[in-house]
């Protein structure tokens, strides 16, 4: 099975990590981003989700 979405959670670290649609990852470190931009790529990864379950 492969993944398209890695999320790593821990003291340390919060990334999520997503295949970009050239095949190469794509780091998006959640700690250093702020409240609103936080906020903006829940908004758009949740949309994404969706989008694929259907």
């Amino acid at each position: 099975m492969k993944h398209n979405v890695i999320i790593k959670m821990g003291a340390s670290r919060f990334d999520v990590i997503v295949k970009g649609a050239d095949g190469k990852p794509v780091t998006f470190d959640l700690y250093r981003m702020t409240r609103d931009q936080r906020r903006q790529f829940h908004r758009e990864f949740m949309k994404a989700y969706r989008g694929s379950a259907a």
